[in-house]
């Protein structure tokens, strides 16, 4: 693992253009407290919900934490989840000037219960 490390570093800086789906994981950690009347559905109470940049974004962070100078290049909605996408990428160092805003549909979020 230290020679690939050392291999990595060797590299810097590289360069890498991200085009994909850019969306955001969303992770909601609970209680099932029983099940439903209509179906054998558990009710679940939430504790506490953790968001994260996935898909394309993922791959963005990744880079981004080896040191990487990543520009992304995609499309978003034009709502909170994706402000909040583009936040956590910036604050990662990414480009995000390539990320197009599209008011006519949401921004991805992969839910996980």
């Amino acid at each position: 693992m230290n020679d690939l490390l050392a291999q990595l570093a060797a590299w810097r800086p590289v360069r890498v253009l991200v085009v994909g789906d850019f969306m955001l994981d969303q992770l909601v950690y609970g209680d099932a407290e029983r099940l439903t009347g209509d179906a054998p559905v558990p009710i679940l109470r939430v504790r506490r919900t953790t968001q994260n940049p996935g898909g394309a974004s993922n791959v963005c962070a990744n880079l981004a934490a080896m040191h990487a100078h990543v520009r992304a290049f995609g499309v978003t909605g034009d709502d909170p989840e994706s402000r909040l996408l583009i936040e956590e990428l910036g604050s990662a160092g990414i480009n995000c000037d390539g990320l197009v805003a599209d008011p006519t549909r949401p921004t991805t979020v992969k839910r996980n219960l």
